[in-house]
């Protein structure tokens, strides 16, 4: 191969040229799939390292992407013939994580992925007016619920709990 130059008036000049191309085959790792889970609920999120590429691999980190904060890091897997990691984490609203590997071989290669895990949402629930009424009168009670899901279970209690009667949506 050679580098052709070519001036604004017209002229080209080459020269040889040496190209070297190195093939680093960085796979990516993985991460175990995650069901949106309710908000204040903890996940345990598992990556794996590239089952092919150039191994061994080291320095498995997670990282919030949507705080750009690191997690965890770790100098090495546990057992590096199970490169497994896992990080367990609270969830307060839908979040990205990045598990990131670095291959222990020269030219070593950083190889990145990412999860995003959703939350259920709590439904919006609402009771009705207060309302103050006589010992022994009837009262009617009322109330709506609803969420993205429309999937919810709903109960009423009494304070203090004489009793409590759940409905299914």
């Amino acid at each position: 191969p050679s580098l052709i130059i070519r001036t604004r008036d017209g002229c080209e000049y080459g020269a040889p040229a040496n190209i070297y191309v190195i093939a680093n085959e960085c796979l990516a790792p993985t991460i175990d799939p995650v069901d949106p889970v309710c908000v204040g609920d903890f996940i345990t999120l598992v990556g794996r390292a590239p089952a092919a590429g150039i191994g061994p691999f080291t320095n498995p980190t997670w990282i919030n992407l949507d705080t750009r904060t690191t997690l965890q890091t770790k100098a090495a897997f546990d057992d590096p013939n199970d490169p497994v990691d896992s990080i367990r984490v609270p969830l307060t609203r839908a979040t990205n994580y990045m598990f990131e590997v670095t291959s222990g071989n020269t030219p070593s290669c950083v190889s990145r992925t990412a999860l995003r895990v959703g939350v259920n949402l709590p439904p919006n629930a609402e009771a009705g007016p207060n309302q103050v009424v006589c010992a022994g009168a009837t009262v009617r009670l009322g109330a709506t619920a609803t969420s993205l899901s429309n999937n919810f279970r709903y109960r009423w209690t009494s304070v203090p709990d004489v009793g409590s009667q759940e409905s299914t949506n």
